[in-house]
């Protein structure tokens, strides 16, 4: 009989801590509904060595001065102090 590996999401592994800001038990989300998880629950598995950047969505982007580049698109730098225009994001 031969065994089939199962591979846990990241979101699986980031819950075998418990959270540090909502006490949320191992195992539990932080939130039900939407299942979410507090940043910083994140942030302490990736300290632990159980999650990665890349698993974590972490990606540099190239900036410049007329905006960033990522992988989820495009970001438009905030204004100048004087300048017209509205800022939708700040690299």
């Amino acid at each position: 009989m031969e065994t089939i590996p199962q591979t846990i999401s990241p979101a699986e592994t980031v819950r075998q801590l418990p959270c540090t800001l909502c006490w949320a038990r191992s195992g539990t989300p932080c939130q039900r509904r939407p299942v979410a998880d507090h940043l910083q629950r994140w942030l302490d598995a990736h300290s632990a060595g159980q999650v990665t950047k890349d698993s974590m969505g972490l990606r540099p982007a190239r900036c410049d001065e007329t905006g960033c580049q990522g992988d989820r698109g495009s970001v438009d730098r905030a204004p100048a102090a004087g300048q017209p225009g509205s800022a939708r994001a700040v690299c």
